[in-house]
């Protein structure tokens, strides 16, 4: 999994991992269609973020290559100062 918050000038925060999380324990691999698994997570956010309106998006990641394969907004935030 992957999750950010960033805007147009590029990306201001990255998940941070989390030992033993709900994936680790219960991968996709093993869920039965149409259960739902809630996974929280936490984002990094740079101290240098200006104010203003960032986007929250979530992705898929492929573990063998450790790229992300599709992304999807989850809404945005506001960061003030």
């Amino acid at each position: 999994v992957s999750a950010q918050v960033r805007n147009d000038a590029g990306v201001w925060g990255e998940m941070l991992p989390r030992a033993n999380g709900a994936l680790e324990r219960f991968p996709p691999s093993s869920w039965p269609a149409g259960q739902f698994v809630r996974n929280e997570l936490d984002i990094n956010l740079n101290p240098q973020t200006p104010a203003g309106e960032y986007a929250v998006v979530v992705g898929a990641v492929d573990a063998s290559a450790g790229h992300v394969l599709e992304q999807v907004d989850c809404g945005v935030v506001q960061v003030t100062d």
